[in-house]
């Protein structure tokens, strides 16, 4: 398991984990509107020894953020973590579907 500071010595210096209590505040208070989440498809772990439940307690965390809208879906990529950039054209597509589909 990775230490609670390793975010420190990431690129993005964001504490995902401590922020996962918050952001599950503010989810319980969204009512029934369309989401979309893209995930990547791969997920590299921080610690091999623990990349098994890395990738589970990601993949459930994944599954908890979409459970709380309606109409919701989850599309998988293959792209690396910062998949703007990669796939900008099927993100823009998704936006304007949830636009639309709220007029």
């Amino acid at each position: 398991m990775a230490a609670p500071d390793a975010w420190e010595a990431t690129r993005e210096q964001i504490d995902g984990l401590g922020a996962y209590p918050i952001a599950r505040v503010a989810l319980n208070r969204i009512p029934a509107v369309p989401g979309t989440i893209f995930v990547t498809e791969s997920l590299e772990a921080p610690d091999p020894e623990s990349a098994e439940q890395f990738v589970s307690g990601i993949r459930h965390m994944q599954a908890d953020l979409i459970a709380h809208f309606d109409p919701s879906q989850m599309i998988t990529v293959d792209t690396p973590h910062g998949m703007l950039p990669v796939v900008p054209d099927q993100i823009a597509a998704e936006v304007t579907a949830i636009v639309e589909s709220a007029r």
